[in-house]
């Protein structure tokens, strides 16, 4: 009897253990046909059952891993390791979760996603180690030092794995990009002529990698083959040799070279911009602007172009041609952080030349763009200050005051200026409280007092005078400024009140 006892319970244990051979293969149908919960749903019971079966624990990390529930997979994952430590497959998917995790965190916390990586590039190295003849632990590596940028790390990894599988083309293109990316040039192209066809990037890469390593033929010749395989009409032949040949004595090469294709390729009219670029870098602004003329031929509203001839323009002092050019960059391209750059510095070249009318004409364009900017509505003010309009000025001032928020320092700056309009219209006694108003309103505001200071003593009011500009000299003082020139201007004044 005994003995039929004995039987029955091994041939139980036998039936339950041929079952749950049989869900756990169905569960892993499950997750192969992309049912990932119906898959979690058995593999946990299956694990809740039977705690200790490692396949059903990491079928239900893996189930979990693919519905993104990252923290519940990664403790079964650290679960299945405690269960079999010789296997490398946990640590595998730990590395995964975790990979995920750094990459998905990066826009919001570099720091912290990047900790995530390397505690990643952990996992998947000691799965490495478990199991030196895997590949997928190595490739994973590789994936998270590209995105750390530790090429050196990356190309021992892709190293190691192309022993066990020398023609793989996935690690092979691997190697390239790395080479590339880690800037070892001779090697890239030493690497390209056995296995280009495998590289993840395209001539631009072997145009580059010759123009960094300063060979001039072969570089001259794979831009000519670009155009003739499909990249015509493409920036990124040009942009290539714009960063690689940036200086002399290659930006020189730059030129010639650009010449020479726009003879052959005369249709290329992408070429004239670049070419005009190199050309006003080299300081050959005439020629530089014959060719952006030439591009603004067929592209007339293109903002760098644009931006380029005014710049141009302003350097050489041709100011009405600037004007005018600014003119048409914010037509074209009025939101253009571009346009509004090289308009405002055409405006202070004009306030230079104290041509204040074309100045203010200008920057009125500006300002109509954003009436809100607190920059723009203080430059508005001066120089409508500076073209006899105080009364427009003194409006702009107060309503920026009162209804913009504005850092200390720059509040102190607006009432300044507006203390200067109410001194233009001869509003004496409002030009004086303005000016104490704006001393106090920031301690190290010293035109406020200074301004204060001059005209006090023109006044006759010395004694105030003198108060006000040794305010102003101790607040440059404050702030570090002992040996500018306002602080050499308000001394002279101070000398001048005890003459």
């Amino acid at each position: 009897m005994k003995t039929i006892l004995m039987a029955l319970v091994v041939l139980g244990l036998v039936a339950g253990g041929l079952l749950a051979q049989g869900e756990l293969e169905e569960a892993r149908k499950l997750f192969e046909a992309g049912r990932y919960a119906d898959a979690g749903r058995l593999y946990d019971r299956l694990q809740s059952e039977r705690p200790e079966d490692f396949e059903a624990v990491m079928g239900f990390g893996r189930s979990l891993y693919m519905q993104h529930e990252s923290n519940r997979s990664l403790a079964l994952f650290e679960r299945a390791h405690k269960l079999r430590a010789e296997a490398m497959e946990p640590l595998l998917w730990q590395g995964h979760v975790l990979e995920r995790s750094g990459m998905e965190g990066l826009e919001r916390s570099a720091l912290l996603a990047r900790a995530t990586l390397a505690d990643a590039l952990a996992a998947y190295r000691r799965a490495s180690e478990l199991d030196p003849d895997q590949l997928e632990p190595r490739r994973s590596a590789v994936r998270v030092l590209f995105v750390l940028e530790r090429f050196d790390e990356a190309l021992n990894e892709v190293a190691a794995a192309l022993k066990l599988a020398p023609d793989d083309r996935d690690l092979i293109a691997n190697r390239l990009g790395l080479l590339y990316r880690s800037a070892r040039y001779e090697d890239f192209l030493v690497a390209c002529r056995d296995h280009g066809e495998q590289m993840p990037g395209g001539l631009d890469w072997i145009l580059d990698a010759n123009a960094r390593l300063g060979r001039v033929a072969e570089t001259t010749a794979v831009f000519e083959r670009m155009f003739a395989e499909g990249w015509a009409g493409r920036s990124e032949p040009y942009a290539v040799l714009a960063r690689a040949w940036a200086k002399e004595p290659l930006l020189e090469e730059q030129i010639k070279l650009l010449r020479h294709h726009l003879e052959i390729h005369p249709e290329e009219w992408l070429g004239h911009s670049y070419l005009g670029y190199a050309l006003a870098v080299a300081g050959r602004l005439d020629e530089a602007r014959t060719e952006f003329e030439a591009f603004l031929g067929s592209c007339p509203e293109d903002v760098n172009t644009l931006a380029h001839l005014a710049h141009i323009a302003r350097l050489q002092g041709r100011l009405d041609d600037a004007g005018r050019l600014a003119r048409e960059l914010l037509v074209a391209a009025p939101d253009s952080d571009v346009a509004r750059t090289e308009t405002a510095s055409v405006v202070a070249a004009l306030v230079e030349q104290r041509n204040w009318t074309a100045a203010l004409e200008l920057h009125h364009r500006l300002y109509d763009l954003d009436p809100g900017d607190v920059d723009l509505a203080r430059n508005q003010a001066v120089l409508l200050r500076d073209n006899g309009r105080p009364e427009q000025s003194l409006a702009i001032l107060d309503q920026i005051i009162a209804e913009a928020p504005i850092e200390t320092s720059r509040l102190a700056a607006m009432m300044n200026e507006r203390a200067l309009c109410l001194k233009g219209l001869g509003r004496i006694d409002e030009a004086i409280r303005a000016f104490e108003e704006a001393g106090r309103t920031w301690e190290r505001q010293a035109d406020a007092p200074e301004n204060l200071g001059v005209m006090l003593a023109r006044l006759g009011r010395k004694e105030e005078a003198r108060k006000a500009l040794e305010a102003a000299i101790a607040a440059r003082r404050a702030a570090g400024e002992t040996g500018t020139q306002a602080n050499w201007r308000a001394r002279y004044h101070l000398r001048a009140l005890r003459r």
